[in-house]
């Protein structure tokens, strides 16, 4: 199995993060993107792309999220 993950943030509190995990029958990439919203908390949006190959026929799926962190 090979997981890797990758996050770089920018100016005005962007950050983009992607990861990827691998095995012999199964895939999984994510891509997303946080947006730092001060006193207010966060704001994100992630999308994920699977494949499953360990049947005979692959089963694909997709999923987004869009967490918001709110600071108490």
């Amino acid at each position: 199995m090979m997981q890797l993950s990758l996050m770089r943030g920018f100016a005005h509190n962007l950050t983009l993060f992607g990861g990827l995990q691998s095995a012999a029958q199964y895939h999984n990439l994510s891509v997303g993107a946080g947006q730092g919203l001060g006193e207010a908390g966060a704001l994100s949006l992630q999308l994920l792309n699977a494949r499953d190959r360990h049947q005979q026929d692959p089963i694909d799926g997709r999923a987004s999220a869009a967490p918001v962190q709110q600071r108490f």
